[in-house]
């Protein structure tokens, strides 16, 4: 019963991944183009394409601040002074805890590459009770094509939301088939190689 559950759970998220992925293809062709532009293998003839990316950061750079962006004010002139300096204590002890600084920055960046920056919950750390962040290259989201279908980007419309995860070869270790994993590579190269 387990196994033919687990079966059912492994089959939907194939489906939604090849869902989210046939729909995300056109702009994965896209920004894949531009990658290549942006790290170039060879000389280009007619832009310096280098120059832009160069730009796009500098231009993130001059605009961009490294602080708090937001102050608290006390309404009551010094009474509720204290208050407030403790309030932006503990704004620039979320912002430094959070590495708020770098993922803005990462932010920032794919929304002037791509489009768009998407930011992801990673975890919870209850000893500093803040959340931890990170940004999400947008070539590895998966989203429900439906929203795009029926013209509403309500929450309830979303069935599902994936991205495309990285890890280590040490997390992995022991969780695969050698078996399979040498019969792939095998297939891949000749002896020779």
């Amino acid at each position: 019963m387990c196994d033919m559950e687990d079966n059912k759970i492994l089959k939907q998220i194939k489906d939604e991944n090849q869902l989210g992925y046939d729909y995300m293809l056109p702009a994965i062709e896209r920004y894949k183009k531009r990658l290549l532009k942006w790290m170039p293998q060879e000389k280009w003839d007619k832009m310096n394409i280098n120059l832009i990316a160069n730009t796009i950061d500098v231009k993130i750079a001059s605009f961009f601040s490294n602080g708090v962006k937001v102050k608290f004010i006390s309404k009551q002139g010094w009474i509720w002074e204290e208050e407030a300096d403790n309030l932006n204590s503990v704004a620039s002890f979320d912002q430094k805890e959070w590495t708020q600084t770098q993922l803005e920055y990462q932010i920032e960046q794919d929304s002037e590459f791509f489009g768009v920056g998407i930011c992801n919950r990673v975890w919870f750390d209850g000893n500093k009770v803040i959340n931890k962040r990170r940004a999400i290259n947008p070539l590895s989201c998966r989203p429900d094509p439906l929203p795009s279908q029926t013209g509403q980007f309500d929450g309830q419309n979303y069935r599902f939301f994936w991205f495309n995860m990285l890890t280590t070869v040490y997390d992995m270790k022991g969780k695969y088939d050698n078996t399979k994993l040498n019969e792939y590579f095998q297939s891949q190269y000749d002896s020779d190689e």
